[in-house]
């Protein structure tokens, strides 16, 4: 399968930062602290901007990987880039 069969038309909405919390560290048994770069707002927000976007507003290749392959080297090196290809 092509990456860019996975890509469909949608929307990117540009949302207001305030109300947003980012989501609390928590420790990974063997591997440390974590800190996801995941926010959240608790509360409904209105988009101050939607911009509709098709495959073609993507010029870059879409990559793929596999999982099981991606597991493998995540758990022979947890602080690389296992998903990258060499």
């Amino acid at each position: 399968m092509n990456g860019r069969d996975l890509l469909a038309p949608g929307y990117v909405y540009v949302l207001p930062g305030t109300g947003f919390e980012q989501m609390p560290p928590y420790d990974w048994p063997g591997l440390g602290t974590v800190l996801e770069p995941h926010w959240v707002n608790p509360h409904p927000v209105s988009p101050l901007l939607c911009v509709p976007v098709t495959p073609d507003d993507f010029p870059l290749p879409v990559r793929t990987h596999d999982a099981a392959r991606v597991d493998a080297r995540a758990a022979a090196d947890p602080w690389g880039f296992p998903w990258l290809e060499e």
